[in-house]
């Protein structure tokens, strides 16, 4: 699948270089009541993310390790280069008014500190289908979300997380 059938008009989101362990808001309003929200979301780092302050998955470490490049194997087999966008079901936490879908976005394997050549800068992109009676609203990552730092000063995926409080 491409980028348009997952994400839609999203955006891919970074934070700064500096910024280790960024908190990333994606504020959109409701103005009905919502039949189904389903959040489709590709973290290329790891993430957490909550909607309206409330953490829908004890998941943590998301998405798997995912193939960023193409290897070769033993037989001349080649792996696909592949990235796994995660879906939830979001309803029951979305309410009329202001929403607010914040994602913490840590370096994982592809922005990681321990191989040779991390894969590229750590960015987020996810995409929220509300169907509504109204029809359906799609709502996505944009280059106008918030981003802020966070408590995680210093991190690394195998070994440790240094927190600042």
């Amino acid at each position: 699948m491409n980028h348009n059938e997952v994400f839609g008009n999203a955006e891919w989101v970074k934070a700064k270089e500096t910024d280790i362990c960024p908190l990333i808001r994606t504020n959109f309003e409701v103005n009905c009541k919502v039949k189904k929200a389903t959040l489709n979301i590709l973290g290329l780092g790891t993430y957490v993310f909550f909607v309206n302050g409330k953490s829908v998955t004890d998941e943590l470490f998301q998405p798997i390790n995912s193939n960023y490049e193409h290897r070769d194997f033993p037989k001349g087999e080649v792996m696909a280069v592949r990235a796994y966008v995660n879906t939830y079901d979001v309803t029951d936490f979305i309410k009329e008014g202001r929403n607010t879908i914040a994602t913490m976005l840590g370096n994982g394997w592809y922005d990681g500190t321990r191989q040779e050549k991390p894969f590229g800068e750590k960015k987020l992109c996810l995409s929220l289908m509300l169907e509504t009676e109204d029809g359906v609203e799609f709502v996505g990552t944009s280059l106008d979300d918030k981003y802020t730092e966070t408590f995680v000063k210093s991190s690394n995926l195998l070994e440790y997380e240094l927190h600042d409080y």
